[in-house]
């Protein structure tokens, strides 16, 4: 059987095919979206277009997919995942064909917005035959370290996800700082090397649209070379004219300074205390000059920088690490894997099976402060700060450790989940919920600490 996988990050999609899986099947595809007319550009192309049509330009239709429409000058009720939709069938479409591809996703996505990828991938015709966290999937490519840190960037926003490994690989839990992203990076780039090139030549690449796009254009070619270098000459062709600057790794360092630290804090923020760590660095992440050199100083001397397949090769792992889901349409979003395959098939063996369990009854209602607040099929959102047009539950009294989106609850296929959206975590029965969990009848969740407690209960009718 011929499987694609696939990397969903929008700074670029990764696409590898299981008899080759150290190449890359297509260039990588960024999340770039630009109306032209009647015609949609997207992946490189628009990119490539980027400053040349600034206002018809969009870049932010995977970092915040939903169904709302966007605002002029963009076509009326053409939403995020149009954008998307049309990205991700597109870039399938370029690849050879396959009979089921594995999809490698950030773990920041929320549940509605996983079943939203799932389903426009189906619709886009495209065999997925799994998902999988992309920070644990490319974890799996490594073989050493039982205490993982994996830090990534997207165009928006950085991730950092801790990963554990004994005989499973778990991905515990994942933060994001939205103050960093790759396009952020390059603009601060982009007007420090026109500042260079004002000083140096006294002309300005950010003066015409066409000379910043060259900029931008050539900006990742400096990057790449500094990232060996110290320092290198970076020419632009303007009036039949080469204008020729020189550029420094430290000044650019310099310049990203305020974005390195924040890099470095999130990454701290998911760091256990007082225990060795690996650091697992995309090849987004180690293509920042003078980054690498800051986080061993910082944070550990142990850093491992992956290839840019690394997390595609990993969702391939699923095949060989993981049972098949089933054929009924649903599929998990996997944040563990067994790394021992036979292990796995004797515990599988020993233990009943799921489906010849009866299954618990789910909860009807969350019990709060005396009173019974039904749990909805859609999102019910809990926290602080829960908008009036939302259905949730605004906590209140000891809310030291709680967040204004704190977690959400879910009627998904008889059963509720919860979906954990905090920093300072939410406890089931005095566990702490690595992500999302199930919940049943009697269950207490505890949100902050000392914090406040709420009751699962079922309320008949």
């Amino acid at each position: 059987m011929t499987t694609l996988a696939i990397e969903l990050n929008d700074a670029g999609f990764v696409a590898i095919r299981s008899e080759a899986p150290d190449v890359l099947e297509a260039p990588e595809s960024p999340g770039y979206a630009v109306v032209e007319g009647a015609s949609l550009v997207l992946g490189p192309e628009a990119r490539d277009r980027a400053r040349l049509k600034p206002r018809f330009t969009h870049t932010r239709f995977w970092d915040a997919i939903d169904t709302t429409a966007l605002a002029r000058p963009f076509p009326s009720r053409l939403t995020r995942a149009d954008l998307a939709h049309a990205h991700l069938t597109g870039f399938w479409e370029s690849l050879p064909s396959s009979e089921e591809a594995m999809l490698a996703i950030p773990g920041w996505y929320s549940l509605d917005q996983l079943g939203l990828i799932l389903g426009m991938a189906r619709s886009g015709g495209i065999p997925v035959g799994g998902m999988i966290d992309s920070a644990l999937a490319a974890a799996a490519t490594v073989s050493s370290g039982a205490t993982l840190l994996h830090l990534d960037l997207h165009l928006h926003r950085a991730a950092a996800s801790l990963i554990r490994r004994s005989d499973q690989l778990i991905r515990e839990n994942a933060n994001v700082e939205e103050s960093v992203g790759i396009i952020p990076l390059h603009d601060a780039w982009a007007t420090h090397i026109a500042e260079s090139f004002v000083r140096q030549t006294r002309y300005d690449p950010l003066h015409r649209a066409q000379s910043e796009q060259d900029l931008y254009d050539q900006l990742p070619g400096w990057l790449e070379a500094l990232d060996t270098q110290s320092g290198i000459s970076a020419s632009m062709e303007v009036s039949g004219k080469t204008l020729t600057i020189d550029l420094e790794r430290d000044h650019l360092a310099g310049g990203a300074s305020a974005y390195y630290q924040a890099l470095v804090t999130l990454a701290g923020s998911v760091l256990p205390h007082g225990e060795p760590v690996t650091l697992l660095l995309s090849h987004r992440v180690a293509r920042l000059p003078g980054l690498v050199e800051r986080l061993k100083r910082d944070l550990s001397d142990h850093v491992i920088t992956l290839p840019p397949v690394a997390a595609a090769q990993g969702a391939l792992s699923y095949l060989r690490r993981q049972p098949r889901p089933a054929d009924d349409g649903a599929l998990p979003f996997l944040t563990r894997l067994d790394l021992d395959p036979d292990k796995a098939a004797e515990r599988d063996a020993s233990s009943p099976r799921d489906d010849a369990k009866p299954a618990p009854r789910a909860p009807s209602h969350v019990l709060f402060a005396g009173k019974a607040i039904a749990i909805d099929p859609g999102p019910f959102l809990i926290g602080l700060s829960i908008p009036g047009d939302a259905r949730g539950l605004n906590v209140t009294g000891e809310t030291a450790g709680i967040s204004r989106y704190h977690c959400s609850l879910y009627r998904i296929d008889g059963r509720v989940m919860l979906e954990d959206h905090s920093q300072f975590g939410s406890f089931v029965n005095d566990e702490r919920v690595h992500e999302r969990v199930s919940l049943a009848i009697g269950d207490c969740l505890r949100l902050g600490t000392p914090g406040v407690e709420l009751q699962l209960v079922e309320v008949e009718t």
